[in-house]
C-alpha cells in the first residue's frame, strides 16, 4: 500500500521501521489516551483549564524574570503590563476554574461561528479549486459553533474536554498510519 502524504527518504524510513514498535505503543496510546478524556469528557475540560491558568502563571513568572534585562523604560513597562496580565490572569482562571470554562467556551463557539462565515465568504470571493470543501467546511464550522453556543452553559461542561479528546484520539490514528507505512513489507521507495 503506498501513502504518498507519507515520503522519506531511505535513512528516515529505516530509522522509522527500527522504532516501529514504539511507534505503533505511541499509536494506541494516543488512542486509548484520546477515548477517555472524551469519555470523561467533563474531568479533561477542567484539568485542561487548570493547565491553562497553570502556563499562564509561568509565562507571568518568565515574563517577570525578563524584566530584569531592560534597560528602557518602555521596555520595562511593556513586559510589567504582561507578567501582570499572565499573572492575574492565570490566577482567576485557578480561583474559578467553572466560569473559565464557561466563558472560553463561549468565546470558542464565537469563533467557531465567526471563521465558518469568514472561509464561506472567502470561498464565494475567490476562485478556487476547492471551493465547495471551503463551503463544506465553513458550514460545518458555523453549525458547531451554533450548536455550542446553542447549548451553552452546558455545553462549557464537556465541550473542551471532548474536543481534546478528539484531537489526542486522531494524533494516535496518524502515529499509527504512520508506523504502518513504515513497515517493512509496506515500505515506500
Amino acid at each position: 500500500m503506498n501513502f504518498s502524504f507519507y515520503q522519506f527518504d531511505k535513512e528516515t524510513q529505516k530509522e522509522l521501521q527500527e522504532k516501529g514498535n514504539l511507534l505503533l505503543f505511541l499509536g494506541i496510546s494516543s488512542c486509548i489516551i484520546g477515548a477517555l478524556a472524551i469519555y470523561f469528557a467533563l474531568f479533561s475540560s477542567i484539568i485542561t483549564i487548570f493547565y491553562f491558568g497553570v502556563l499562564l502563571l509561568i509565562f507571568s513568572i518568565l515574563e517577570g524574570i525578563k524584566i530584569i534585562n531592560f534597560r528602557t523604560i518602555k521596555s520595562f513597562i511593556i513586559h510589567l503590563f504582561l507578567t501582570v496580565f499572565y499573572g492575574v490572569t492565570g490566577m482567576i482562571i485557578l480561583a474559578h476554574p467553572l466560569l473559565s470554562e464557561l466563558t472560553l467556551t463561549l468565546v470558542l463557539a464565537y469563533f467557531f461561528i465567526a471563521s465558518g462565515l469568514l472561509k464561506i465568504f472567502f470561498a464565494l470571493v475567490h476562485t478556487l479549486d476547492h471551493t465547495g470543501l471551503q463551503i463544506v467546511q465553513g458550514t460545518l464550522s458555523t453549525i458547531l459553533g451554533i450548536l455550542i453556543w446553542h447549548q451553552w452553559p452546558i455545553s462549557g461542561l464537556w465541550v473542551m474536554g471532548t474536543y481534546i479528546g478528539i484531537d489526542i484520539f486522531i494524533s494516535g490514528l496518524i502515529i499509527i498510519t504512520l508506523w504502518y507505512c513504515t513497515r517493512k513489507d509496506t515500505a515506500i521507495n
